[in-house]
């Protein structure tokens, strides 16, 4: 991350970087956002699509965003496809992300504060540029709330994706023996 000084009290900050990533349905919302990250002073990471390829899979740029997450897991992400719930879904899969699908500012910043939100899920199709604006505003500046109900469910949820992983693994494993 890049420093950038306070002029209020002369320490040192880093940049916040954000991860962006979108398919062929989310290319242009994508390279949108990339302008108004710059201008917003925060680092961005475009994990994908370089340019538009009708051909790809989201898949594919969730892997890549979540491989740069791996490696920052203060960054935030974004991600693009028609839908949103596709990229979501998909970076859902992912052990330490939490990826929600965004609907309108107060919907994304009551997500992101009492869900603890890493990832953003932007529908390309569904969602109009001001709209996504102030989404990804909210979602990059809401700050997650530590009131005990929300980390007691933070906790749960984790528990529980936990649990059915090693049941899974063990039907697996009962199956091929």
């Amino acid at each position: 991350m890049q420093a950038k000084k306070d002029n209020f009290c002369g320490k040192i900050k880093q940049k916040m970087k954000v991860i962006v990533a979108a398919d062929h349905g989310g290319f242009q919302a994508k390279e949108n956002a990339k302008k108004w990250l710059t201008k917003w002073h925060y680092e961005v990471i475009d994990a994908g699509a370089e340019t538009m390829q009708p051909t790809d899979d989201f898949p594919d740029m969730v892997a890549a965003a979540v491989k740069q997450w791996q490696k920052d897991p203060q960054a935030k992400m974004l991600l693009w496809c028609r839908s949103g719930a596709g990229v979501c879904i998909a970076a859902n899969r992912y052990p330490g992300v939490f990826c929600g699908l965004g609907t309108n500012e107060q919907q994304v910043a009551a997500a992101t504060r009492d869900d603890h939100l890493n990832a953003l899920a932007i529908a390309a199709d569904f969602v109009n540029k001001a709209s996504e604006k102030l989404m990804i505003r909210a979602f990059l500046t809401i700050k997650p709330s530590n009131e005990e109900r929300f980390v007691r469910r933070l906790k749960k949820i984790d528990e529980y994706g936990k649990n059915a992983w090693q049941e899974k693994t063990k039907k697996k494993t009962k199956a091929d023996k």
